[in-house]
């Protein structure tokens, strides 16, 4: 039926980088999704039934922020291929009934952006207005607004353009410059992106940071005290959602599209409004449900709160990890992987899983500047082939490390009736453990 795939559909999130690589170089890339696609959906029982993929940032980029610095919203980064590349995984995920979000980075790019290079370069250039550029306050920053890395150190969102001697906006890294989405020429930039992908056959966006695109226009201070009770002039300001409705008519122009925002308010009653009147996003993530620790109470709040204030036509969703967020196994405990996925899979709503919970994937000890929740998927290595060559495998298994710590991979095997939880659609998540080894 048309428009009720995203509501029927069960999702998958993938890291690129870290999901399989594809030319033996140690990165994930997108050959390497397009190879392991029978993994999540080959059309049998033996695999893991697999809607739609949601694949994070591959555009070219410096990789300041591992892709969220996009340098070009119309291009693959090296690192992962090329734009046939895309293509092809395009073609062989809808060829296996799998539909393919691409995430949408629109409230900032990198500093490597022609326009940023275009905008910074003089006071008087055509795209000094695409972004946010202001005159110093009293031999510093234009205000008090903070960035969202380096918060605990209470870092500025602003950086001094010396050639210039202005302060541009940056809500994230420096090299990640704020658009300035009260301009119309950045708007429809952004809406001749998207149609690019769309033009290409993509199904739809996850939206970054969607809730934070317009500012402040006079560029207040926040409020000092009580921050958090008070409304902050650079973030989630109404007009956001004239953006988000201007969107709606974008996908409504394509046959059967959508997308997921990422919205990180804390109060479910603000969260709704993002529905709009049925013409804003089809969804909004509700991350307010991942916050909760381990307690049946805790979830069930939230989800009877969001039923109780949904307007008939909004669908909710639902995820417990993703590339921001530690992952649920390594929150909660693996012993509860099982039991976390039987409750995402069985929500009225629409389950996003991030790529490894079906194995019971938990965080790793890793370098300073990376994240603990985005580790390779652990395929399993065998004698006759390696992990960037071995063919799509399909059973998720378990083998114990001589430390005693579980260590899940997913092995070559083709015969695994079981998963993890029943469920309204094929349940996908981490099936029995059993002991594997690499010579199975």
């Amino acid at each position: 039926m048309r428009g009720s795939w995203w509501r029927e559909g069960v999702f998958y999130q993938i890291y690129p980088r870290s999901f399989q690589d594809a030319n033996g170089d140690g990165i994930g890339d997108l050959a390497g999704i397009t190879r392991r696609l029978d993994h999540l959906n080959d059309g049998t029982p033996a695999s893991l039934g697999i809607d739609a993929i949601w694949i994070s940032p591959f555009y070219r980029s410096p990789m300041a922020d591992f892709g969220y610095d996009v340098s070009d919203y119309r291009d693959v980064d090296p690192t992962f291929g090329t734009l046939a590349d895309f293509d092809r995984l395009l073609e062989e995920a809808h060829r296996r009934g799998i539909r393919v979000l691409v995430d949408l980075v629109p409230n900032h790019t990198s500093d490597q952006h022609p326009w940023f290079v275009e905008s910074r370069s003089s006071r008087d250039n055509p795209k000094r207005n695409w972004y946010v550029w202001a005159d110093p306050r009293r031999g510093g920053p234009p205000n008090n607004w903070r960035a969202v890395f380096g918060a605990a150190e209470k870092r500025s969102a602003w950086t001094l353009d010396r050639a210039t001697g202005q302060y541009y906006l940056h809500h994230f890294l420096p090299q990640q410059p704020d658009l300035n989405w009260w301009n119309e020429d950045v708007r429809r930039a952004m809406d001749d992106v998207m149609r690019f992908w769309l033009d290409r056959g993509v199904d739809g966006f996850r939206i970054d940071v969607a809730h934070s695109l317009v500012k402040d226009q006079q560029l207040r201070n926040n409020p000092r005290l009580f921050a958090k009770r008070r409304p902050r002039h650079n973030w989630e300001l109404e007009e956001v959602h004239d953006i988000h409705r201007r969107w709606r008519r974008v996908l409504d122009e394509y046959d059967d599209r959508m997308a997921v925002g990422e919205v990180s308010s804390r109060k479910l009653s603000n969260l709704v409004r993002y529905y709009g009147n049925d013409d804003e996003l089809q969804m909004p993530f509700n991350f307010n449900f991942l916050r909760q620790p381990w307690s049946a109470e805790r979830f069930r709040g939230v989800v009877e709160e969001w039923e109780r204030l949904l307007p008939p036509h909004a669908w909710p969703d639902y995820t417990l990890s993703n590339h921001d967020r530690s992952r649920a196994a390594s929150r909660y405990g693996p012993q509860r992987a099982r039991v976390a996925a039987l409750m995402l899979l069985t929500l009225r709503g629409t389950p996003f899983i991030y790529y490894g919970e079906e194995i019971g994937m938990t965080d790793v000890a890793i370098p300073p500047d990376r994240v603990p929740a985005r580790p390779g998927y652990r395929w399993l290595r065998t004698r006759s082939a390696s992990t960037s060559q071995r063919s799509a495998t399909t059973r998720a298994r378990c083998s114990r490390s001589t430390g005693g710590s579980s260590s899940f991979v997913v092995a070559r095997a083709r015969s695994a009736p079981e998963r993890t939880a029943p469920s309204r659609r094929r349940a996908v998540c981490s099936p029995t453990c059993a002991r594997a080894t690499a010579g199975e």
